[in-house]
């Protein structure tokens, strides 16, 4: 059992640039500060939330970080100091911080809202969830933008930023062939990137079936023979979840 903490600090920070929010949380790591929690929202998950939800200290096109410390008062004041000036080093249209947790539900009502407003506005999502070293996030967050456009999907990100956690959401109001084919072209190149950033195809969902073939560009031969000896020695007779990860 974890004790409750004594000291909860909330933080709320919009930015007008894309980028700033994940800019952000690359100097936030970089400093040697570890949030308890550290989540991203970008700027096409942001005007999603914006249609159907009412948040006025927000407006579209803005991308936001929410950041939660916890622990002594002492230390905690200490960190949201410094995490206040990283977060107005790069000019925020918002800033709020707090240690009410009252208000601290109103921030968190943003989060919240990501995932009932992406289903009310969008008939198809596949959500993927890569994961890169923090300090390539605003690169990756970058890489997102330019297959929106290349193959002209909306897909909003969003995610636990303090590990490099990213969901990244490819939504349609399309369901066709052509659509969804499209769509697997531009899941492909995200797991491309995400490789190419140092990352893994997947930092909770897990591979499956769906990465199976991605996979394989992740790890080397002999890391995916020893992985399989593994599984051997525990499932000798191959029952447990056959052909999830690799082919039995």
């Amino acid at each position: 059992m974890v004790r409750k903490p004594k000291t909860v600090s909330t933080i709320l920070v919009a930015y007008d640039e894309p980028l700033q929010a994940a800019e952000t949380i690359a100097e936030i790591i970089a400093s040697g500060l570890i949030p308890t929690i550290m989540e991203y929202i970008d700027v096409d998950t942001m005007n999603c939330i914006l249609e159907k939800f009412d948040f006025p200290f927000f407006k579209k096109g803005n991308s936001a970080v929410l950041v939660e410390l916890d622990g002594n008062a002492k230390q905690v004041r200490s960190d949201t100091q410094q995490i206040e000036k990283i977060c107005r080093n790069h000019s925020p249209s918002f800033y709020r911080q707090t240690n009410s947790e009252q208000t601290r539900e109103k921030l968190w009502e943003v989060r919240r809202s990501i995932s009932p407003a992406l289903e009310e506005l969008f008939l198809k999502k596949i959500s993927e969830d890569v994961c890169v070293p923090p300090s390539k996030l605003p690169q990756l967050v970058r890489g997102t933008k330019e297959l929106a456009a290349k193959y002209d999907v909306t897909i909003a990100s969003f995610g636990h930023a303090g590990d490099g956690n990213l969901h990244v959401n490819f939504l349609s109001n399309r369901d066709s062939g052509p659509e969804r084919r499209k769509i697997k072209r531009a899941v492909g190149e995200l797991f491309d990137m995400t490789l190419a950033l140092r990352g893994t195809i997947s930092g909770e969902h897990g591979v499956g079936i769906t990465k199976r073939e991605f996979f394989k560009k992740q790890i080397r031969p002999p890391e995916l023979k020893l992985m399989k000896s593994l599984k051997r020695a525990f499932d000798p007779r191959g029952i447990l979840n056959p052909g999830k990860i690799w082919e039995e």
